[in-house]
């Protein structure tokens, strides 16, 4: 048999394939496959930058809230939320839009404390950040069947928000005077917190300077200085 002649077999295999039997097809397929890998590290390095973007202006807007200037945390806040380039690439409803609800919130609780219409603000957008967690119900999951793929998260991540979430509305019940509640959030995030950086931690001692403000709220001043002296 000729050494050029072809074998029927591999033929028929080669055009199953998408073949014509020429080898130049499986250099072609390795540049697919490269560019391929290029466009996902790509996309994880503008996913990366977005994520930078938004904590940068976290940061910025948390500032301006300890400074007492609400108005621009808020207007932050918003920027991040309508910014059409965090939806692109993070994709809607995203986790790491969460801290800027959490910002929201905080700051109306600051500027409506005892303030019903603030209050009720506030709890509007403790609502949406409760209702964007859920969504990431378990660290590093996959949507579900029919849904699209939702953005992986860690385990670091998942406390991280879960906490901030009950030391914000643990804010706003006692700002709303409903003790009861504001003890059981800030339980919950003491917990979290104490399972992260340990109990007798500088990070945990701001909470419990703020259970001391609950039970000093309540006229519990025993168990308030409790946890004052924890500090």
């Amino acid at each position: 048999m000729s050494q050029n002649a072809s074998n029927p077999f591999i033929d028929s295999v080669d055009k199953k394939r998408g073949g014509n039997g020429n080898p130049d097809n499986s250099r072609q397929m390795d540049v697919t496959a490269q560019e391929i890998d290029r466009g996902i590290k790509g996309k994880a390095r503008e996913k990366k930058e977005i994520k930078d973007y938004i904590e940068k202006c976290l940061e910025d807007a948390r500032k301006f809230l300890l400074e007492g200037d609400t108005n621009k945390s808020c207007e932050i806040a918003f920027d991040i939320l309508k910014d059409k380039n965090v939806e692109k690439h993070l994709g809607e409803g995203s986790i790491y839009v969460l801290p800027a609800y959490l910002v929201l919130a905080e700051s109306y609780i600051h500027e409506g404390y005892k303030i019903e219409i603030k209050l009720r603000k506030a709890e509007e957008y403790l609502i949406a950040a409760s209702y964007n967690f859920l969504k990431y119900d378990q660290p590093e999951s996959k949507g579900q069947d029919n849904e699209p793929e939702r953005l992986e998260i860690t385990q670091e991540e998942y406390v991280n928000f879960k906490t901030a979430l009950h030391k914000i509305f643990s804010k706003l019940f006692l700002a709303q005077g409903n003790y009861t509640k504001s003890l059981d959030e800030l339980k919950q995030a003491i917990y979290f917190e104490s399972l992260k950086f340990g109990p007798e931690t500088i990070q945990v001692s701001v909470s419990y300077y703020q259970m001391g403000n609950i039970f000093a709220h309540k006229k519990s001043y025993i168990e308030a200085d409790t946890f004052y002296f924890k500090v």
